[in-house]
């Protein structure tokens, strides 16, 4: 398999980032609400979170099998990157990273 590296690599940096990511976005959520509304938001939080793994599963296989796969590679850079560039500015309007 001449891409098994670049597979496992790829597998690898997902990983990290969804370890990474997954916690911190929920402590950010949960130090933001009053702690009344704690269970609320990270009842929220998940269920956005699945929901978003979900749907994304689903229209990105149905866009694999009627395009290709580099079509879901292409589609989810893009993605990720729009996710980014709509971030940034919150982050930076946030109390504590200003």
């Amino acid at each position: 398999v001449p891409h098994a590296l670049a597979y496992y690599t790829s597998a690898i940096f997902y990983g990290l980032g969804f370890g990474f990511i997954y916690p911190v976005l929920n402590a950010l959520i949960l130090e933001n609400c009053p702690p009344a509304k704690r269970g609320q938001a990270n009842a929220t939080f998940f269920l956005s979170m699945d929901l978003g793994i979900g749907a994304g599963s689903i229209l990105l296989g149905y866009l694999a099998r009627q395009l290709n796969t580099e079509a879901v590679f292409i589609v989810s850079v893009g993605l990720s990157l729009l996710t980014l560039g709509l971030s940034i500015p919150i982050l930076k309007s946030h109390k504590h990273l200003s």
